[in-house]
């Protein structure tokens, strides 16, 4: 089997042959009318490829920075918690003072304690502690959630027990919903404070993987994408 192709959005601007252009010289990519006509061509793969409304299923540390990288991309943004107190608190002072003290959260959010109040969101982010995600993600089961609705777990780690991953137990739960999964060497309080972070995206859908890949492409967040899902989380689980 051929090893697995990683992809990113850096190979935009390499000349046919691959390589970059040579110092001093300017290419078809650097002229004025071919970056306008790249700039059109981004912005309607864009405008195509993006979700409308992105819910957070956890409002730990991880989920509040993941909320916050996301705002970058001017998605709206509903982030759920289990604990009604806990969210109304967040609400209140904007910010996470429990898993995330001293970084501020945007006006604009949502916060809710409803899984019902998710229904509506074409992406899901998956990022309650993996002892929950089995829990969390059978009570949310029973939302009528959108039928082109994207499930996209960033909890890493297996089911103690089962040892499942955790997109396993997401399929379980949604078996006609495309699952994707997130890992890498990422830290909440880096991303949340935007330090430079490169993580994978392990999806068997390229389409669905391009467009996670652009809902999370930020100026300091990179991910790359992979059809080893396996591979990808149990990377993560491991090196947790």
């Amino acid at each position: 089997r051929a090893p697995p192709r990683y992809s990113s959005f850096g190979d935009i601007g390499k000349t046919s042959n691959g390589s970059s252009p040579a110092p001093g010289t300017v290419s078809e990519c650097q002229s004025p009318r071919h970056q306008n006509s790249r700039l059109r061509r981004d912005t309607l793969f864009a405008s195509f490829m993006s979700f409308t409304h992105l819910g957070i299923v956890g409002a730990g540390g991880w989920g509040t920075a993941l909320a916050l990288l996301l705002h970058e991309n001017k998605f709206p943004i509903s982030l759920w918690g289990h604990d009604p107190r806990e969210i109304a608190t967040i609400a209140e002072k904007r910010e996470n003072v429990i898993y995330l003290p001293g970084v501020p959260l945007p006006e604009g959010f949502e916060y809710t304690s409803e899984l019902d109040d998710l229904a509506n969101c074409d992406l899901l982010v998956f990022v309650t502690p993996s002892k929950a995600m089995r829990e969390v993600t059978a009570r949310l089961s029973t939302v009528a959630l959108r039928s082109d609705a994207v499930l996209h777990s960033c909890t890493k780690s297996v089911e103690r027990g089962s040892g499942k991953r955790m997109s396993e137990i997401v399929a379980e739960h949604f078996p006609k919903h495309v699952v994707a999964a997130l890992s890498g060497p990422s830290h909440a309080e880096e991303v949340a404070r935007q330090a430079p972070t490169a993580v994978v995206i392990g999806a068997t859908d390229r389409a669905v993987a391009q467009r996670l890949q652009q809902a999370f492409r930020t100026r300091f967040f990179r991910a790359y994408t992979n059809d080893d899902v396996a591979g990808v989380e149990l990377g993560g689980a491991l090196k947790n």
